[in-house]
């Protein structure tokens, strides 16, 4: 797969900039679905004489696999799901995405300015990636780059994922940025051996900036300071290029 060059900023230097590789999880990262796909959830269970609210679905299951959750439901309510249980859950969050979907406030603005090859790492369906970024009119920005763990077999929090979205790019763990919202993401993206932001708007925003580097999860509480993260990001990695000194840094 073909890298695009390399923004003038830090290609004017003497040696080559390491490839680079920004990775976003969807739900909760790029759209807010995953309030949607559990108050679909709630409704469902709630026809099977199970009353759990959305917000404490949320809560406990963010970012897992859906089979895993409803094996897990089932489990601790003694319920005997539907083989078409999890069909109709899926067909149901889709007519709330289709109806109310939006992208995470400022994210389209930051995708569409960013320099380094970026992609999709997600745990959901590739079709249901797909149509989220199709709705909130983020498909453009991506086009057909998605790692579904449905195509790979691999659910966070094993690192897996991430790593075959490196390789095909062509970029080393250590020079990807992640952008993951779930503790199950963090696992995995930091199991990886990649610098993680981890996105959270109930954070607090008072908090001073600091640069996103392998081994340290950084809180992200505003899609508006990830051009902030990324510029510390790129003079980080620049710096640590052996034989090289980063102009900005001087």
């Amino acid at each position: 797969m073909t890298v695009p060059c390399l923004p003038t900023d830090i290609a004017s230097s003497t040696m080559p900039s390491p490839a680079r590789l920004v990775i976003f999880d969807c739900d909760g990262v790029l759209v807010d679905s995953e309030p949607l796909t559990m108050t679909a959830l709630a409704a469902l269970l709630r026809e099977s004489g199970v009353d759990i609210s959305s917000r404490s679905l949320l809560e406990r299951f963010r970012g897992r696999r859906i089979a895993d959750c409803l094996s897990e439901l089932a489990e601790q309510h003694r319920l005997c799901l539907p083989e078409d249980f999890e069909p109709r859950l899926r067909e149901s969050a889709a007519r709330l995405y289709r109806q109310e979907l939006a992208a995470v406030p400022h994210v389209r603005d930051v995708v569409q300015h960013l320099v380094e090859p970026h992609c999709v790492v997600t745990s959901a369906p590739r079709a249901k990636v797909a149509l989220m970024l199709a709705i909130t009119g983020l498909s453009q920005a991506f086009g057909r780059n998605i790692f579904s763990a449905y195509g790979y077999g691999i659910w966070k929090p094993d690192p897996g994922l991430f790593l075959a979205a490196a390789e095909a790019f062509a970029v080393k763990p250590q020079h990807c940025l992640v952008i993951e919202d779930s503790d199950v993401g963090v696992a995995a993206a930091t199991a990886a051996g990649m610098a993680v932001l981890r996105f959270d708007p109930s954070a607090d925003r008072t908090r001073a900036p600091a640069t996103p580097r392998v081994g340290a999860v950084i809180i992200l509480p505003d899609m508006r300071e990830l051009p902030d993260r990324l510029s510390r990001w790129r003079r980080h990695l620049n710096a640590d290029a052996p034989g090289r000194i980063d102009p900005a840094l001087v």
